[in-house]
């Protein structure tokens, strides 16, 4: 996750606290991920991938601002031109973890908005 001291990391989390709570940790999930975007066996690994993706779409789900503009435009620059492969069950696997981490959370948000229409 995000450094907690100095420099530009402590503005970023400084800004996310003002951010509302799902954008904020959209945020946190993307630069957790930043590690997995240099790491040769995580590049076109179909963990990777489906993190970026439902990242992404997560995004596109809020309303537009320019902190989700922002983040948009960068999980759209990073371009995985490598070849997609299956998992090659690395352990840990810390795409697949934050992806997990991500699908429990709107199943979470799911829930709570399904109980707060009825």
């Amino acid at each position: 996750m995000l450094v907690e001291h100095g420099g530009e990391d402590a503005g970023r989390e400084a800004a996310m606290s003002e951010a509302p709570p799902y954008a904020a940790f959209l945020e946190r999930t993307w630069q957790a991920l930043q590690p997995s975007l240099h790491e040769a066996n995580c590049l076109g690994c179909e963990y990777l991938e489906a993190a970026r993706l439902e990242l992404r779409l997560a995004l596109e789900d809020l309303a537009a601002d320019a902190r989700t503009d922002a983040l948009h435009r960068s999980m759209v620059a990073v371009d995985s031109a490598a070849e997609r492969h299956p998992c090659l069950s690395c352990d840990p696997c810390r795409p697949s973890l934050l992806h997990a981490e991500l699908l429990r959370e709107q199943a979470r948000r799911s829930t709570c908005e399904a109980a707060c229409d009825t």
